[in-house]
């Protein structure tokens, strides 16, 4: 009996042992992880800075467009988006673009509210040449930064 454990023990190891002749194969990019689209609801208003409205504006997420009322609102109903994250896309004339990330809840309805920064142009005069010269264009801020 001990001689049928060790003659089944001494096989198991042989075949255990022995190399393999799959080949193991290594990604080497970024697995990306999959996608899961919720649908939801999202009304929002884009305004400027000082809290007025800001009508036209075109508002988009996943390829799906809105341009807003005179009060600055639009909707979307039945928005598919990433469950992780998503963004909305936010442009207007004469105002600096603005992306804002969206997340949400299946059927739910979020309310989103979306600032966006005047483009400002600023002519300096010069008196000793007597001719106007455009030198700038900033963004009014609270930090006054400067854009060249």
């Amino acid at each position: 009996m001990k001689k049928c454990y060790v003659l089944i023990w001494c096989l198991c190891w042989i075949f255990s042992c022995r190399e393999s002749d799959e080949k193991i194969i290594i990604d080497t990019e970024d697995p990306k992880p999959p996608t899961k689209l919720i649908q939801t609801n999202i009304i929002g208003v884009v305004m400027d800075p000082g809290g007025n409205p800001i009508s036209g504006a075109e508002v988009s997420i996943g390829g799906i467009k809105q341009i807003t009322d005179l009060n600055g609102f639009y909707r979307f109903k039945d928005v598919y988006i990433n469950d992780l994250q998503d963004y909305l896309f936010v442009r207007a004339q004469n105002y600096f673009d603005g992306i804002e990330p969206v997340d949400g809840f299946a059927g739910d309805t979020s309310f989103r509210r979306t600032a966006l920064e005047e483009k400002v142009l600023r002519i300096l005069f010069h008196r000793s040449l007597m001719h106007c010269s455009i030198s700038e264009i900033y963004m009014r801020s609270p930090f006054q930064q400067i854009l060249s």
